[in-house]
């Protein structure tokens, strides 16, 4: 389902696009966990009543972004993780289950090669939303910064 939607806005993107689905991943890969750890911890009844989702809405922006949002009814985050999540090797995760790179990875590629934004809203018990904005169109030097990075 993601992949169509992904290769739908990746038409509107007129930019080097061979790194968006790297981010999309990450952050798909980070809400499955996180709903993996909170079933964990419910009991099978609970999980029938409120099954675990990842809502992924696209849209359009003012004619001028692409807007992609994941959003997880998993368990949520503090205010202290949530501030730390685009840090280098920052994880919550158990050894050996992550590095700490991938959100960082998706903020360097989406903020920094895209001149996009990246943001996380997440509470405790309420699950994580991620909003992904990528400008429709890029200043020609993130597209050659971009292309020779690359």
């Amino acid at each position: 389902f993601w992949c169509a939607l992904f290769i739908i806005f990746i038409q509107c993107i007129n930019s080097i696009t061979q790194n968006i689905h790297q981010y999309l991943m990450n952050i798909l890969s980070n809400a499955i966990d996180a709903l993996d750890e909170y079933n964990e911890k419910r009991t099978p009844e609970e999980v029938r009543k409120n099954p675990s989702q990842i809502k992924i809405c696209t849209k359009i922006l003012n004619k001028k972004w692409v807007v992609i949002s994941i959003a997880d009814n998993g368990l949520g985050m503090a205010e202290e993780v949530s501030k730390k999540l685009f840090d280098s090797f920052f994880t919550t995760k158990s050894s050996g289950k992550g590095t700490g790179l991938g959100l960082s990875i998706s903020y360097q590629i989406v903020v920094e090669k895209h001149g996009g934004k990246l943001l996380c809203y997440s509470q405790p018990g309420k699950g994580a939303k991620f909003i992904v904005q990528i400008p429709i169109r890029q200043k020609i030097n993130q597209v050659v910064s971009s292309t020779i990075n690359n």
